[in-house]
């Protein structure tokens, strides 16, 4: 679900990103999906950060937000991050989840109908 392209993905604004993930629902029969990866960060890390910005795509009433997830080895996920939901006509938002503890960290996006996202600059940061 997530896309990589050699050449940077623009917002609705004509800013461009380097570095990222971005996710498009083009094409799903679904009105929402849900695209996640999953990391195993040894809970070496007390912060994930990032930038969430519109991809030029979205739809013009289309949403998507993103929500992080931490597991400290036990095998249950924990809810600690919900964004704010990303539409065309947001600036990009640069975000901070607390992640002190885990073993494996899940970043899920939630795009709505039409909905396509940027998410940008991921950065983990030590205790």
């Amino acid at each position: 679900g997530f896309d990589w392209d050699d050449s940077p993905p623009e917002d609705p604004f004509g800013n461009t990103y380097t570095g990222i993930w971005y996710t498009n629902h083009d094409g799903w029969s679904s009105d929402t999906r849900t695209v996640s990866a999953e990391y195993r960060i040894d809970s070496k890390y007390a912060v994930l950060s990032g930038v969430l910005a519109p991809y030029i795509s979205i739809g013009e009433n289309s949403t998507f937000k993103i929500q992080v997830y931490t597991d400290d080895g036990s095998n249950t996920y924990t809810l600690v991050y919900t964004s704010p939901e990303i539409g065309r006509k947001t600036d990009a938002y640069t975000f901070e989840a607390p992640i002190a503890g885990a073993k494996y960290v899940k970043i899920s996006i939630i795009l709505g109908d039409e909905a396509a996202g940027i998410l940008a600059d991921l950065q983990l940061w030590p205790k």
